[in-house]
Order: structure tokens, then sequence, then C-alpha cells
């Protein structure tokens, strides 16, 4: 019974442990919510402040001289390195959706809280590709030279639906964060996830049949 007692003792005091770190974590994001959104706040302000000066110095170029010329040039090119650091600030800060990923997640925030969460999820999304890509390319060899059944070419094309929407979702986060992925293949995503769409619904038919092998044969070159 005593050992049950001093368990019991010991237990208590890491419950009060938990429930004190419990509380700092609480106050802690509070703190972090407060200070995310008054450097929002100033984050906007310079920007705009900046984008008066730069009108500005502009107006004032055209009939500068001499000295001033020159510290028009040095402000200018001063707004300019500010404006850089100033897309540093905003990778760490939490961003508002585009109107897709609004409509997919809804108000949510879709920053990454540093560079490493960036780069993780960046190599998440080239190895759910690659993954991804080789299960569509067995399946669409397996389909065009082995498989004729309305059934499994269904199952195929709900899994191209699901990859491709999957791909547009992550890349428009993957943009929202600073990524250079370009728009014509974030586009190009789109329009698979719709030509996909249209074979999953297409009821069998002799135009269907006529068309599938070479939708196949699209889906192997696709997935190389």
């Amino acid at each position: 019974m005593e050992e049950f007692q001093g368990a019991l003792n010991s237990f208590q005091k890491d419950w009060l442990q938990l429930q004190e770190k419990h509380s700092s974590l609480v106050m802690s994001l509070y703190k972090l919510k407060e200070e995310e959104t008054s450097c929002v706040r100033s984050v906007k302000h310079c920007r705009n402040y900046m984008k008066l000066l730069k009108n500005e110095i502009a107006s004032l170029q055209k009939n500068a001289t001499g000295d001033e010329i020159t510290i028009l040039e040095k402000a200018k090119i001063d707004i300019l390195k500010k404006e850089y650091v100033l897309r540093d600030i905003e990778d760490v800060l939490p961003r508002t959706p585009g109107l897709y990923l609004r409509i997919v997640l809804g108000a949510l925030n879709i920053s990454f809280a540093n560079k490493e969460d960036k780069f993780r999820y960046k190599n998440d999304y080239e190895r759910f590709k690659i993954i991804i890509s080789g299960i569509c390319a067995f399946l669409a060899f397996l389909l065009y030279f082995y498989v004729q059944n309305r059934i499994v070419d269904t199952i195929f094309h709900f899994l191209l639906v699901w990859y491709y929407c999957t791909l547009t979702i992550r890349e428009r986060i993957l943009i929202a964060n600073g990524s250079r992925i370009k728009g014509w293949w974030n586009i190009s995503h789109f329009m698979s996830t719709a030509y996909s769409g249209i074979m999953l619904i297409w009821p069998r038919s002799r135009s269907y049949d006529e068309f599938r092998d070479q939708f196949m044969l699209f889906c192997l070159y696709l997935s190389k």
C-alpha cells in the first residue's frame, strides 16, 4: 500500500507539472498570436509607406539636380533592400489563402513557421508525385495491354482525379509560401483534373472504347 501511495503522489506531481506546462503553452500561443497580428499590421503599414516614398522619389527625380539626385538614388536603393527584407518577414507570418484554397480548405493559415518546414513540405510534395506517378504509369500499362474492364477503368480514373486535385492544393500552398512553381504548371494540373473527371463519368459506349486506349497511352506519357 505504501508503494501505491508513493506512486500516486509521484503521479500527482507529474500531473501538476503537466497542467503548468499546458498553461504556459496556452499563454505563449496567445502572446504569439498577438505578436503575429501586430507584425502583420506593421508590415502593411511599412509596405504602404514605401509605396508612397517610391512615388515621391519618382516625382522629385524629374526636377532633381546634383546632390539631390544622389540622395534620391540612395533612398531608392535603401527602399529596394527593405522590400527584400520585408519578403523574408512575410514568409513567417500567417498568410491569407487565395480563392481556390479558401474554397477547399476554408480560412486556414497556410504559412510555414520556418524554412525547414517549407523545405520538408516541398520534399514531401516531390515524393508524393514520384510515388503516385509510378502507380498511375503501372496501372495505365496494365489497362492498355492486358485489362479491359470498366470497373478497373473507373478506379483508375478516380485515382487520377484524386491525384491531380491533391497536386493543385499542394502546389497552391507552396506558391503561397514563395515557391517558384510556374503558373502554367499548376493550371495544367487543373486541366488534368477536369479531363480525368470527364473520363470518370463517361458511360461505357463505343465512343469511350475508341478513346480509351489513346487516353491510357497519354497517361503513360505524362507519367514518364
